[in-house]
């Protein structure tokens, strides 16, 4: 929807309905978005994300890659102001690349 209609405020569920939250998939990982905790092998690459925002919150997200290429996001630093999910933290880039990095060095 974001891209086709270039509405940048397209909510879960929108744009691809095939993402489902499935109990089946939970322990297979398959055919679900929501799956239960695993520990992440340590030979697996990680990658990031950085989608910015400023009047809109950034989310900075961690990525698992399994040998068969499946990815799994692991984690995520969402900036946002405490109890508004919608509204961001107006944070310059060099703070929040700062707190990227401190986040990256104590994890």
């Amino acid at each position: 929807r974001a891209h086709l209609l270039g509405d940048r405020n397209a909510f879960e569920g929108q744009v691809f309905e095939e993402f489902r939250d499935d109990a089946a998939g939970y322990r297979s990982r398959r055919f679900s978005h929501d799956i239960d905790p695993f520990d992440l092998p340590a030979d697996w690459p990680i990658y990031r994300g950085f989608d910015w925002g400023y009047t809109r919150p950034f989310s900075v997200g961690y990525w698992a890659k399994s040998p068969d290429g499946v990815l799994y996001r692991f984690f995520e630093i969402y900036g946002c102001r405490p109890g508004e999910a919608d509204r961001g933290l107006r944070m310059d880039p060099r703070t929040a690349a700062r707190q990227v990095a401190a986040f990256e060095r104590e994890n």
